[in-house]
């Protein structure tokens, strides 16, 4: 998985996307920024999402940050379909 660093910003001392393409661009993101593990319904991830994950983390602000911005702009590229 290629990370295009050309696409991030600095947020609160953490770097972030400016835009969110995939769910495996967050992921990408989370490997390369969090610890953390996916407890429940990871077989199928990043590709697809059919029932809520579990996530275990070190780091939860952090990982909240990543996962809502990821959810707003990914969220907003769906609504412009």
């Amino acid at each position: 998985m290629n990370v295009n660093m050309g696409k991030i910003d600095k947020m609160g001392g953490l770097e972030l996307r400016k835009e969110w393409n995939s769910l495996e661009e967050v992921f990408d993101t989370l490997n390369n920024t969090v610890n953390y593990v996916v407890l429940r319904n990871f077989e199928k991830l990043p590709h697809h999402v059919d029932s809520p994950i579990d996530i275990l983390t070190d780091d939860r602000d952090r990982l909240l940050r990543i996962i809502k911005q990821a959810w707003n702009r990914l969220r907003q590229r769906v609504s412009r379909r």
